[in-house]
């Protein structure tokens, strides 16, 4: 088409009854108010909602144990030795263990990547161990 033609047919588009508008302002006021409302009942409520199934949980975990539990009598290991380590972090010293992993085996290589932590753990019935995969 030229120029010339759709300049006619826009000036005839402009020039033509618009349609009615088929927008309330105020019914659409009315349903912000609702939503609006909603939203704050929303925001109070969960958390209470949330403290409320807690102390059923424990209230119910209570019960079915004959109520309140008991301290464990399980030794606290000592402190003093933590400071003897000395000051700071040594990459290369060994801080912890795999003591959940059965007798006579032992880590050889592990890793961990943003969709999985993985170990290489070698012994009598264990040959790849994944820890977690999300």
């Amino acid at each position: 088409m030229l120029e010339t033609d759709l300049t006619r047919l826009f000036s005839i588009e402009a020039a033509a009854e618009q349609p009615a508008a088929q927008i309330s302002i105020p019914a659409a006021r009315h349903t912000a108010r609702i939503r609006r409302s909603w939203h704050r009942i929303i925001v109070v409520a969960t958390p209470v909602m949330a403290a409320g199934a807690v102390v059923a949980i424990v209230a119910g975990a209570a019960l079915l144990n004959g109520g309140p539990a008991a301290p464990l009598n399980v030794p606290v290991p000592a402190v003093a030795h933590l400071a003897a380590q000395g000051p700071g972090f040594d990459p290369m010293r060994l801080y912890a263990s795999f003591g959940w992993l059965p007798a006579g085996t032992t880590v050889s290589d592990g890793a961990t990547s943003r969709t999985m932590d993985w170990i290489d753990a070698e012994g009598p019935s264990i040959s790849t161990l994944f820890v977690h995969q999300p």
